[in-house]
């Protein structure tokens, strides 16, 4: 682990394997991975909240924005998600498999995917409402 920022908090790792976490941001806050194995994640906005995965494989998360809230992961396999937007509000994915969403808009609301396979979401507008998917 390697550490340029101000503060780090814990990371507690109860998982078998983890990759390496490069955090050069100002403040991080705990990292809790209770799946087996975790690919890095790469901080290099301002404050990342608390990510936790409790699923088998979560693929790299990368943050060039400046606040992501909670990432909370409880199906199989996700596909990596790319904000390069200001504020993205929780995803929470219930799935089998879900592919890349990728936002370049303002302001997103939460989508709630309760089916098997969600395609791509690409959003360039300034708002957009939740999506749910049954």
């Amino acid at each position: 682990t390697i550490d340029t920022g101000i503060v780090k908090m814990p990371t507690i790792d109860t998982g078998i394997v983890k990759m390496p976490t490069i955090d050069t941001g100002i403040v991080k806050m705990p990292t809790i991975d209770t799946g087996i194995v975790k690919m890095p994640t790469i901080d290099t906005g301002i404050v990342i909240m608390p990510t936790i995965d409790t699923g088998i494989v979560i693929m790299p998360t990368i943050d060039t924005g400046i606040v992501i809230m909670p990432t909370i992961d409880t199906g199989i396999v996700k596909m990596p998600t790319i904000d390069t937007g200001i504020v993205k509000m929780p995803t929470i994915d219930t799935g089998i498999v879900k592919m890349p969403t990728i936002d370049t808009g303002i302001v997103k609301m939460p989508t709630i995917d309760t089916g098997i396979v969600k395609m791509p979401t690409i959003d360039t507008g300034i708002v957009k409402m939740p999506t749910i998917d049954t």
